[in-house]
């Protein structure tokens, strides 16, 4: 993860250089929590912890006394005791806890994108992340849950317009198989995102 931020904050410091504009906390802090490597190493980091110090880390984060439970956090550097109390390490690990306890109430399931993350969600867990396409494709569907959308809405959402005679078939049924590897719980029998024949796509809920 450090390895991570540190490529992000490299790429921050060269782009200031030429954009002044683009030295403030506040772009850094949002190229930061929207870097997907960033992102990735918070899935990581939360993977690798058992489900009692996951619990903890919500608890805590949800305001609860929970320093009994912190030494192995501690231990392992999650978490660091300062004058103001137990702190996660890092402010993005920290977010990325906090998005655990939304996706930990009970809800239906489903798809969901945490749009100010570009977290996709599948049945509460996260999703592989996407291409800019595919994430394009997606957030076409979701902002449409239920409706069905054409060729010429999804080439103009996820290419533009300028491509409406460039992209055939193919090349959109191509886009829609690689989005069904990442979502569907099996792509050869889709749930979420179904084609309708002959008219389009669309992402449905669950039943």
């Amino acid at each position: 993860m450090l390895q991570a931020t540190c490529r992000v904050l490299v790429k921050s410091r060269d782009e200031a250089i030429l954009r002044p504009l683009a030295a403030g906390y506040a772009h850094v802090r949002e190229r930061l929590d929207s870097d997907p490597n960033v992102r990735l190493e918070c899935a990581k980091l939360w993977s690798d912890l058992g489900t009692k110090d996951q619990e903890t880390l919500i608890a805590l984060l949800g305001g609860q006394d929970v320093s009994p439970a912190l030494d192995h956090l501690v231990e392992k550097g999650i978490v660091r005791i300062t004058p103001e109390g137990a702190r996660v390490f890092s402010s993005q690990f920290a977010a990325f806890v906090g998005r655990q306890r939304l996706v930990r109430r009970p809800e239906p399931r489903g798809v969901r994108i945490d749009v100010e993350a570009g977290d996709v969600w599948v049945d509460g867990k996260l999703a592989p992340i996407l291409t800019e396409l595919e994430y394009k494709l997606l957030l076409l569907l979701y902002g449409n849950l239920g409706k069905i959308c054409d060729k010429y809405k999804v080439v103009e959402s996820v290419w533009g317009e300028s491509y409406i005679d460039e992209v055939d078939d193919a090349r959109i049924e191509k886009l829609v198989s690689r989005l069904r590897e990442k979502i569907e719980p099996n792509p050869e029998q889709p749930q979420y995102l179904i084609t309708v024949r002959g008219r389009g796509y669309k992402l449905v809920s669950p039943e």
